[in-house]
């Protein structure tokens, strides 16, 4: 939004914001609990992925997940917040002179929210974890411009 306050002045704002959720899986690294993909790749093919129980399937001697179980039984929620806001100031005392003052911010603040459920080994042994981390940031920026204009004439003649 801009605004012409007389002949000399002008002034402006934007403002947005956002938020995003999402239940985040992580396929990387080389940990068999944290990489479902690795862990595929790695995983005894002769034990079948649930029991007729309907619990998961575990390899013999009951230690370690399947795949499935690690991909399902994990909860990675994210929620990420957003707010941008910028003003300027234009100012034009003379017609070869500008002077520009922009402002700004961006405020964040994410939520991380991790639950692994008793339906794993990893679960199992610790009764279920939780964990909660949240993080604010706040950036602010001031921007300070001078803009000339010089006009050449020539003469003829």
């Amino acid at each position: 939004m801009d605004q012409k306050v007389n002949d000399f002045i002008r002034a402006g704002a934007t403002l947005s914001a956002q938020r995003e959720k999402s239940n985040m899986q992580v396929y990387d690294g080389n940990i068999l609990n944290s990489n479902v993909l690795y862990s595929i790749l790695t995983y005894d093919p002769t034990v079948p992925v649930y029991n007729a129980d309907g619990s998961f399937g575990r390899p013999p001697g009951g230690q370690g997940d399947n795949p499935l179980a690690n991909l399902i039984s994990r909860i990675n929620d994210v929620q990420r917040d957003k707010l941008n806001g910028n003003i300027f100031v234009e100012v034009n005392p003379i017609k070869e002179l500008t002077l520009r003052m922009n402002a700004g911010t961006e405020i964040t603040h994410d939520q991380l929210g991790s639950y692994l459920t008793r339906d794993s080994y990893q679960g199992v042994s610790t009764m279920g974890l939780l964990v909660r981390l949240t993080i604010m940031k706040h950036i602010i920026l001031l921007i300070f411009m001078r803009h000339t204009q010089k006009y050449l004439t020539k003469s003829i003649a």
